[in-house]
């Protein structure tokens, strides 16, 4: 189990795996912190989390192969995808959703606005702990050494930002680096002098990237900052 929450961590606490193959992750650079066997919604007992990759809601393969099988009660918890729920892909969510034999879905990047007391939103974490981003030691250590809030500067940083993933959000730099009260890092940092420059704010400028929930919010807390964000239901 890993000490600070991590893109990858769900499936270790499910019962139940429907996820691609460890070298899906190994190619990606990502690796994986589970080895369950393939899924099979016939091995499902009352009550069992089964993981479900984001990727397979929206493509509709869990309601295809799993959905009509699932005849005791159950609970999904979904992720390690850029997809979003609700947004990308088909609808099938909502035929998961009002399945009778689902209890609760814990979902990172839940559909918006979507009132269903099954949903559990969840937060993506930090990066996966195989990538420099992800590093349980790093991220324990800068932590540590973090500054007290009292002696951090009391104005907002604008870290830099891919701004490919998302208009919106290259809309929003844009607009917000032209404030005068806003400081800019321009330049893409490696991650100890990134981390170590949020640490020197009170406040921190997190916008949306391909879905609400980014790494940025969790790198900020971690560093006792204040992450600010677009005012979305997340």
């Amino acid at each position: 189990m890993v000490k600070y929450i991590c893109y990858n961590w769900m499936p270790t606490i499910a019962q139940h795996a429907m996820d691609e193959n460890a070298e899906f992750y190994r190619a990606a650079g990502a690796g994986t912190l589970h080895n369950h066997p393939t899924f099979d919604p016939y091995k499902v007992r009352d009550n069992d989390l089964i993981f479900v990759k984001t990727d397979f809601i929206i493509n509709g393969a869990f309601e295809n192969y799993a959905l009509d099988k699932m005849y005791r009660p159950f609970n999904i918890i979904s992720g390690i995808s850029s997809y979003n729920i609700g947004r990308d892909g088909n609808d099938s969510y909502k035929r998961i959703l009002s399945h009778p034999n689902l209890n609760k879905w814990f979902c990172t990047n839940p559909p918006l606005n979507e009132d269903s007391d099954k949903i559990i939103p969840l937060p993506i974490g930090f990066e996966e702990p195989f990538r420099v981003g992800g590093n349980q030691e790093m991220l324990n250590r800068m932590h540590e050494g973090r500054i007290e809030r009292d002696n951090k500067k009391d104005k907002i940083l604008l870290p830099h930002h891919d701004l490919s993933t998302n208009y919106e959000r290259k809309e929003l730099y844009e607009f917000l680096s032209s404030l005068s009260f806003v400081e800019v890092q321009e330049q893409k940092l490696p991650v100890e002098e990134y981390l170590s420059l949020l640490d020197k704010y009170k406040f921190v400028i997190c916008l949306e990237g391909r879905g609400p929930d980014i790494h940025r919010n969790y790198e900020a807390m971690l560093m006792g900052s204040i992450p600010i964000n677009v005012n979305k239901v997340v």
